[in-house]
C-alpha cells in the first residue's frame, strides 16, 4: 500500500515538470507583405532582392524580361523597366556593394530573316495570298546580364551565345566578378557555370 501511494506521488510530481519542459513560447510575428505585381495574370515573377528602401522583383511580362521596384511596404510601385526583346526572360537577381542591381536571363538567338517566297507568274493566285516563310520556335540560347541602378536606369548589358538552350537560376558577385549558374535544357541533370569580369569579358 505504501509503495502504491509513493508511486502515485512521484508520478504526480513528474507530470508538471514534463509539461513545463515541453511548453512552447509564442513569439510575435510580423504580418506578411502582399504585393500586387501586375494586373496581367500571365506575368511571371522569377526572383526578388531587397534593399533598405525597396523590394525589386524580376520576371517576364508579355514575353519580355522586366524588373520592377516597390517601396518597403510593397504598396507603391517605384519604377518598372523592360530589359530584353520579345521572348526574353529574367530569372535571377542580386545586388552589389554599390547598390546596383544585377539581373540574369536568357533570350533566343535571332536568326537572319528568311526571304519572302515568291509565286511564279504563271501560277494562278486569285486571292493574292503569299505564303509565310517557315519559322522555328524561339530557343533560349543567349545568356543575358543586365546591370540596373537603384532608381531604374539601365547601366550596362552583356550577352553571350551558348551552345545549348539554357535556364539561368542564380547570379552572384564575388571578388569583382559576376558568377552565373543554371541548367542546360537538353540535359536535365547538367548545370553550367560561367563568370564575367568587370569589363564584360566572359570566362
Amino acid at each position: 500500500m505504501k509503495k502504491a501511494l509513493l508511486f502515485t506521488l512521484v508520478l504526480s510530481l513528474a507530470i508538471p515538470e514534463a509539461q513545463a519542459a515541453t511548453s512552447v513560447k509564442m513569439l510575435g510575428l510580423k504580418p506578411l507583405i502582399s504585393i500586387q505585381l501586375s494586373q496581367n495574370p500571365n506575368d511571371q515573377v522569377s526572383a526578388m532582392v531587397t534593399s533598405p528602401r525597396a523590394i525589386s522583383v524580376v520576371g517576364t511580362s508579355e514575353s519580355v524580361a522586366f524588373i520592377s521596384a516597390y517601396d518597403r511596404t510593397a504598396s507603391t510601385l517605384l519604377w518598372n523597366l523592360k530589359l530584353g526583346a520579345i521572348d526574353s526572360v529574367a530569372t535571377a537577381v542580386t545586388k552589389d556593394s554599390t547598390g546596383a542591381i544585377w539581373v540574369v536571363g536568357a533570350s533566343p538567338v535571332r536568326p537572319d530573316p528568311l526571304p519572302t517566297p515568291s509565286i511564279p507568274a504563271e501560277t494562278l493566285n486569285p486571292s493574292g495570298v503569299v505564303p509565310d516563310p517557315s519559322t522555328e520556335l524561339p530557343q533560349l540560347k543567349e545568356l543575358d546580364i543586365w546591370r540596373v541602378s537603384n532608381n531604374g536606369l539601365l547601366l550596362e548589358s552583356h550577352s553571350k551565345v551558348m551552345s545549348a538552350v539554357i535556364y539561368p537560376t542564380s547570379i552572384s558577385i564575388k571578388s569583382g566578378k559576376v558568377i552565373v549558374a543554371g541548367s542546360i535544357a537538353s540535359h536535365a541533370l547538367d548545370i553550367f557555370t560561367i563568370t564575367m569580369s568587370a569589363d564584360g569579358t566572359f570566362g
